[in-house]
């Protein structure tokens, strides 16, 4: 019961204010109006200009909101992490997929939009020669690319040499399953024929 009575007086509190402000901003508008000089005319439209600008101010619009908050995903909930587990390397187990799944979340908390070069990051080849030839997706990089992309917008971009460069790339992306669900789409691995 104490709450509710709280609740009320907090309602009353609200209404006599309201009340009181509106009483005052009536008697300037009355005030303005009874003195018609060319002066107070231009007093008056700024006031309603200023009303308005103020009321579309605060009021908070459903439609559009100002600025959207960062989505927060599970990965962002578990971001409590101690020293010890962010600068761990080799993760091992379940245990070992929830501290890279928590190091990934820390470190790109906020992050929107990411982009990792192929070439000698995700890749073992480290010229676009090589490229031409094969392509071999480190092994240490696949859970840490498919934790990134379930974070944030994830592109992988590299400039290659031919078209076949491009399917050997894509070929080893495929065949690491980084196209699997809820992975990396292919629409997001940009090259650039040099």
């Amino acid at each position: 019961m104490p709450s509710l009575a709280a609740e009320q007086a907090a309602v009353s509190l609200v209404r006599r204010v309201t009340r009181a402000l509106n009483r005052r901003v009536s008697d300037l508008v009355a005030l303005l109006f009874h003195h018609k000089s060319a002066g107070s005319l231009g007093a008056v439209a700024g006031f309603a200009i200023a009303v308005v600008f103020a009321w579309k101010f605060l009021r908070s619009s459903p439609g559009r909101p100002r600025r959207s908050a960062p989505k927060r995903h599970p990965a962002a909930a578990n971001a409590a992490i101690d020293s010890a587990a962010s600068d761990a390397v080799e993760p091992v187990g379940d245990a070992g997929k929830l501290i890279t799944q928590q190091i990934v979340a820390k470190r790109l908390s906020g992050c929107r939009k990411v982009t990792c070069q192929l070439l000698g990051v995700v890749f073992e080849e480290k010229t676009p020669e090589e490229l031409q030839k094969h392509a071999t997706v480190r092994p240490s990089v696949v859970e840490v690319l498919l934790e990134i992309s379930k974070c944030c917008d994830f592109y992988l971009m590299e400039t290659v040499l031919d078209d076949k460069s491009e399917e050997n790339a894509l070929m080893a992306l495929e065949s690491a399953g980084l196209f699997r669900t809820g992975g990396l789409m292919k629409e997001k691995v940009l090259f650039l024929q040099h």
